[in-house]
């Protein structure tokens, strides 16, 4: 976490367009990784106001944790996104509920923590993928702009990459970072995937069989769809 905050935050802020301010600093991750970002946004909360936490791996640590959380104490307002699967150990989502609790008792309120539990739900990338949207708005819900551009069916171009593809393919249109819809059809029409992701998001395709498919994106304000293909390996 010092390399992140001593080294790696100044490096992207210095040579990428960013808000370097707290209020537009997140991060998240799932697993072990979403113990290490609530380690790091409580031990820095000059550094961090926001926490996506999927699938968190708090039993190894549940206690040291708890502690860590007790000690520091609240000191900045946080937004954190707790997430666990209904199909996930039992022992995940209580380690879960009982960092909750704890960040209750330092007086992090309700309002600051969105906890969902969803049913049907595993530690796997797509479960992810699925409820990140939700997340990320949530997260940030504010401090994103509206784009004022009429998008007409035939003004942007998109492209699928890479193709042919193995685990994941990538979308590209004419306008850049924006939210999409994406839908993934086989050649008899049927429905393979219907997702929402921003920009160039990776999306999953290494469950798919071998062939020929037909990819449909969609911009949020876009009024019809755009259609390629795409070969699965």
């Amino acid at each position: 976490m010092r390399f992140i905050v001593n080294t790696l935050k100044p490096f992207i802020d210095q040579h990428f367009r960013t808000n370097p301010d707290r209020e537009y600093t997140g991060i998240g991750g799932s697993g072990f990784g979403a113990v290490i970002s609530l380690y790091g946004a409580i031990e820095y909360q000059h550094i961090f106001s926001k926490v996506l936490l999927f699938s968190p791996s708090f039993w190894f640590c549940d206690i040291n944790l708890q502690n860590h959380i007790a000690g520091k104490g609240k000191l900045n307002h946080l937004k954190m996104y707790f997430l666990a699967g209904g199909e996930e150990p039992f022992y995940v989502k209580q380690s879960m509920l009982n960092i909750v609790n704890k960040l209750r008792e330092v007086n992090f309120g309700n309002q600051e923590m969105a906890v969902e539990m969803a049913a049907d739900g595993r530690a796997i990338i797509p479960f992810w993928q699925k409820h990140y949207p939700t997340a990320h708005l949530w997260l940030f819900s504010g401090l994103a702009t509206s784009s004022t551009n009429n998008y007409s069916s035939a003004a942007y171009s998109v492209r699928v990459y890479p193709n042919p593809a193995v685990d994941w393919i990538r979308v590209r249109t004419a306008y850049g970072s924006e939210w999409l819809n994406v839908q993934i059809m086989d050649l008899d029409g049927s429905l393979k995937r219907d997702v929402l992701v921003y920009g160039e998001e990776a999306i999953p395709v290494y469950d798919l069989p071998t062939g020929a498919y037909v990819v449909r994106i969609r911009a949020e304000d876009a009024a019809q769809w755009q259609m390629t293909k795409f070969v699965k390996r």
